[in-house]
């Protein structure tokens, strides 16, 4: 059996397939975890009908004139966590993203509007149950 040298396209074509495949793997593993995450998720936020903005963990809660809504507390540029709010704008405290209290980005660098989650109110207990 007679062994053929590897050049260096030869190389680059191995190595490049076999990185390829890895990324499909952990792809295929990224995205099972979201959707398990996802269907199994139901988190119970305090809500407290007096206050218009409430900061709690990864959520923020806007009660506008009774106009409920339940947003991510993650700025869709990098991720940081919003927790406060100025001038009536949710400001991210890394790279000074500005958002509206619908969520909308008013100054960048974010693009995107925080998401959005679907949410029921359980009056009796005064709870937001979100549904991840």
């Amino acid at each position: 059996m007679a062994r053929e040298k590897l050049n260096r396209r030869g190389f680059f074509r191995i190595t490049a397939g076999v990185l390829f495949a890895g990324f499909l793997g952990l792809w295929g593993k990224i995205v099972n975890k979201e959707i398990e995450y996802t269907k199994h998720n139901i988190i119970r936020l305090p809500f407290d009908k007096s206050r218009k903005i409430t900061f709690t963990g990864d959520f923020i809660i806007v009660n506008d004139k009774d106009n409920l809504n339940v947003y991510s507390s993650h700025c869709t540029h990098l991720g940081c966590v919003i927790k406060n709010i100025e001038n009536g704008k949710f400001v991210c405290p890394c790279h000074g993203s500005e958002y509206s209290l619908s969520g909308k980005p008013l100054k960048g660098p974010a693009v995107k509007p925080l998401k959005k989650y679907d949410f029921e109110l359980d009056k009796a207990h005064g709870k937001i149950v979100v549904k991840g």
